[in-house]
């Protein structure tokens, strides 16, 4: 394993458990607060389900399909693709 190798993988990892870490607080602090509830902050909220979604299934399986394994990847390649038309198309709006 080379240095850059580990070097990605750290990356990815720290910037799961970011996304992770802050889209929960953001879901959180929409939930638990009603004055946050409006028009606006729907559209946030929902860039913060998405990208939550990355952190827990997309960078994953980013993961594993650069490891090579397991071999037979349709579940995480469905759900890395999904994740990036999410973000593709949070981005265009």
């Amino acid at each position: 394993m080379s240095w850059m190798v580990v070097v990605y993988v750290g990356c990815e990892i720290l910037v799961a458990i970011g996304a992770i870490f802050g889209n929960t607080l953001v879901i959180t602090a929409f939930r638990r607060e009603r004055r946050l509830r409006r028009r606006t902050n729907y559209y946030i909220v929902s860039l913060a389900v998405a990208d939550l979604l990355v952190g827990l299934l997309g960078i994953p399986c980013a993961l594993l399909a650069y490891s090579g394994y397991p071999k037979q990847l349709h579940a995480c390649l469905f759900a890395t693709v999904m994740n990036s038309q999410t973000l593709a198309r949070s981005q265009c709006l």
